[in-house]
Order: C-alpha cells, then structure tokens, then sequence
C-alpha cells in the first residue's frame, strides 16, 4: 500500500508520464494508470469529507464571521468564492466547448474559502467555456443551501441589522457572480461611485482576497498547473 500511495504522489507533484514512473518504480504502464485511479477515489472518499466540509452548525458558521470581520471588518461573511481554469488537452467531443476566455482548453475548479484560506466547497469538471456564475448556480453546495434558508427570519442562523437592514450570513464573489440576499459583489466601477461604495469595494476586495490566495498556494504546490480565472 505504501508503494501505492508513492507513485501516486509522485505522478499527482510531477509531470512525468505513465511510462516514466512504471520505469522508477519498476511497475507496468498499465498498472500506474489503475493505481492512481485507486487511490485518487479512496483520497476523495476517505479524506475529502474530513477536510473539507462546510459549517452546519450556528456556532461554526459565527466562527467564521467572526474571522472575516477580524481581517477587515467586513459583518456576517461566511466564505468567498471563485474559480480558476485547470488546463487540459483539448477532447475530441465538442472541444471548443473546454476554451476559455483566455484561448486555452480547461476544466473550472470552483471553491469556497474561510478567513483561513481551507477550502469549505468545491466544484470541479465544467468546461472552461461555462461562465463562473453558471457553475456557482448549479453547484450542489451544502453551504449555499445553508445561506439560502439563511434569509428566511425563521433560520436558525444569526442575521444582524446593519443601518436598518437585516443581513443574513454572506458569502463574497467578484462581479462575475450575481448578487442575492446572501452573496455579496462589488459595485460595478462607471467612474461615478460615490466615497461609501468606494469604500465599500475596498473592504470587499480586502475580505475577498483569501481565494485568490488560496487558489495561489495551491497553484504553488502544484507547480503552476492552475491558472486563474
């Protein structure tokens, strides 16, 4: 089992191909190919739940609005999400589908963070043609299920009023995501916004920030294989 779990760390931090790690650790093409495959589903299956799951609780989901507001002060934010583009090798079906607005072929690896940078939700496998939104919409995502029922005054998850105006939990998105009761974007810059939706904007990148970071420090132990959105 350990030899398992070696080549496939080896093949998931390096580019090698199958034929180069059968030859280093003296296994069959073939074989690599079904050992990754196995213990990539018993990563998901065992661990996946262990490590990245989102708040359920009312003490959990204040524990993070307690950290976003530390950061910049931002009230009631839960978790920030965006995506990146995962390259890939153009498929055969319908491959214009998989380019992107950049001109490359990728996958959407889509994700919720903390004020921690731990990544609470993930969605990945759209077409890099789909737009961030549309991926955010049919996510089967716990935590959004959460915030959603979170606008209801019957939830069992603290709303505050803010200058007479009762806020749910929030989540933050960049001005690709559109804006709900419980998602939070930017106000679109036309060169006319006035000194509190500068500021606001201000406060809302500031908070927002720990996704990119965290897709940055995954770009980083991934050798630069993500690119972001």
């Amino acid at each position: 089992m350990r030899r398992q779990v070696a080549i496939t760390l080896y093949w998931l931090a390096d580019t090698a191909q199958y034929r180069t790690i059968a030859n280093l650790f003296g296994v069959g093409k073939s074989t690599i190919c079904g050992i990754v495959k196995q213990v990539c589903e018993v990563i998901v299956r065992m661990l996946l739940p262990r490590y990245i799951y989102v708040p359920r609780s009312r003490q959990e989901v204040q524990e993070k609005i307690d950290g976003f507001e530390s950061r910049a002060g931002f009230p009631q934010v839960v978790a920030a999400v965006d995506g990146c583009h995962v390259p890939i090798i153009g498929p055969e079906q319908s491959p214009d589908d998989y380019i992107n607005w950049k001109g490359f072929h990728s996958l959407i690896l889509q994700g919720l963070v903390d004020f921690e940078y731990r990544f609470l939700d993930i969605c990945v496998g759209w077409p890099g043609k789909v737009h961030d939104a549309r991926v955010f919409k049919t996510l089967q995502c716990l935590l959004c299920v959460v915030l959603e029922l979170s606008s209801r005054p019957t939830c069992q998850f603290s709303s505050v009023m803010i200058s007479g105006v009762r806020v749910p939990p929030l989540v933050l998105g960049d001005s690709a995501y559109a804006l709900s009761e419980w998602l939070m974007k930017p106000y679109t810059d036309r060169g006319n916004l006035s000194p509190d939706e500068i500021i606001f904007n201000i406060k809302h990148s500031t908070t927002r920030v720990v996704v990119e970071n965290a897709f940055g420090r995954l770009k980083g132990s991934q050798s630069g294989v993500l690119a972001r959105d």
